[in-house]
């Protein structure tokens, strides 16, 4: 979760009307991050509380038969990051690190062996990991 964090705080859109390549790139970091919450069992249990994530932090209600499928959702979302312009891009960007920030401040209250399996290792992390990996790759410094 650190990661998505990280990630958002990242994001840094230029002050131009028109999108650049680097804003370009911005936004498919932002795509990738709410792919990343959207599709995590860990963030949302049950798809119910899809509908609450995205009430609240992207002002926008689907159909009801939308909530029965992660993909399907993700995809809409997707398609409104596309056709919004850089100001309510930054403000999906806000709503959604506070809603990081306060998932974090609960992780954080967990005891400590919660997130940890029964033998006590900690749980992969690899959904994590691909989210950086892809930002290297969009950046270009994978090369």
């Amino acid at each position: 979760m650190n990661s998505l964090l990280r990630h958002l705080t990242e994001i840094d859109f230029s002050n131009s009307a028109d999108f650049s390549e680097k804003d370009l790139q911005e936004r498919a970091v932002l795509i990738g991050v709410v792919a990343e919450i959207v599709l995590s069992k860990k963030l949302h249990t049950k798809n119910e509380t899809l509908k609450e994530f995205i009430d609240s932090n992207f002002a926008i209600e689907y159909g009801e038969y939308l909530y029965k499928s992660r993909t399907l959702l993700l995809s809409r979302l997707i398609r409104l990051i596309e056709s919004s312009n850089k100001e309510t891009l930054q403000s999906y960007i806000d709503n959604i690190n506070a809603f990081l920030t306060g998932k974090n401040e609960q992780e954080n209250k967990q005891t400590p062996n919660q997130g940890k399996n029964s033998k006590g290792k900690s749980k992969r992390k690899s959904t994590m990991d691909s989210i950086d990996s892809w930002r290297k790759v969009i950046s270009g410094e994978d090369e």
